[in-house]
This record gives C-alpha cells, sequence and structure tokens, in this order.
C-alpha cells in the first residue's frame, strides 16, 4: 500500500509514521495535501 502523507504529519503524527517505516514501507511526504479522483 501507499502511504502519502503531508509533511505537517512529521510533527502531528510522528509515532504513525514510524510505525509504518519500521515495517519497511515507504512513506511519502507532499508539500501540498491535495486529494483526487481514484488517490487514496
Amino acid at each position: 500500500m501507499i502511504h502519502i502523507r503531508p509533511v505537517s504529519d512529521l510533527r502531528n503524527k510522528f509515532t504513525d509514521i514510524e510505525d509504518v517505516v519500521k515495517t519497511g514501507q515507504p512513506v511519502y511526504l507532499t508539500k501540498k495535501w491535495l486529494w483526487f479522483n481514484g488517490c487514496s
């Protein structure tokens, strides 16, 4: 599963991101948090 999170989550939800990274899955951080059809 692809994890796309806003960069502000590093400050607000660091432990959630850390748990995902510990499982070996990549987390992509974006400067702007935009939703498009088909993105989840």
